[in-house]
């Protein structure tokens, strides 16, 4: 029955029940008008920073009407024995080959997308984070793009700064360290996922209320 319906509203068949879940809160019956936005501000930790990266561990949490959940939060490390090349990032997260994990890819990244939903997703960087989601996803055979709407807290900060007439940057003055510095955001577990979304949440919640302050209030447009 779940592949016939995943057929009749999507034109695929055999994609996992996680993921015809998630497709269906996309659906218009499934967005409540008027309903409160809910953002997850998520990081990922990985081997690299390229297209052969595999993915270690993923942090999130949710925010509401400006508010931080910590009850609401996501984290999770992927148990995967990565290879020789991978090692040479240990020094910046911590994480061991063969240390403790949460589950295997194919655990992690279904409990990931039932997490979001149809958050608006945020991220520093975003763009590669959410390259990593995607390729995980292929890994399950599911070679479709996530739907969800997501926003760029180093965009939002050269924004404010720039306005939309950005040219030339320098990009050392957007990475995530120098703008929690100059935001006063501790940087507590700094380079672990879940500490690194939480450093983003705050630095959303920062930029939004100063881009508000602008007149900008349709941070998807950014």
């Amino acid at each position: 029955m779940i592949n016939k319906l995943s057929s009749f509203f999507f034109g695929v068949k055999d994609y996992p029940a996680f993921w015809i879940q998630y497709e269906s809160k996309f659906l218009k019956k499934n967005l409540t008008k008027g309903a409160t936005t809910r953002f997850v501000a998520f990081d990922t930790e990985t081997t690299g920073l390229n297209a052969n990266s595999k993915l270690l561990s993923i942090g999130a949490v949710a925010i509401q009407e400006d508010t931080i959940y910590l009850e609401d939060s996501f984290e999770k490390f992927v148990r995967d024995d990565y290879h020789e090349n991978g090692k040479k990032s240990i020094p910046i997260h911590g994480i061991i080959p063969g240390g403790f994990a949460d589950g295997e890819l194919k655990e992690i990244i279904p409990s990931f997308i039932d997490y979001i939903g149809n958050a608006v997703l945020i991220g520093h960087h975003v763009d590669f984070d959410v390259f990593m989601i995607q390729e995980s996803l292929k890994k399950l055979g599911i070679k479709k793009r996530l739907k969800n709407n997501r926003i760029d807290t180093a965009r939002m900060a050269i924004r404010l700064d720039y306005g939309r007439n950005a040219g030339i940057i320098e990009k050392g003055k957007y990475t995530l360290d120098a703008l929690s510095n100059r935001f006063a955001i501790p940087m507590h577990d700094r380079h672990n996922a879940a500490g690194d979304a939480f450093i983003t949440a705050q630095l959303f919640l920062k930029l939004k209320k100063m881009l508000r302050n602008k007149g900008v209030v349709d941070l998807l447009k950014i």
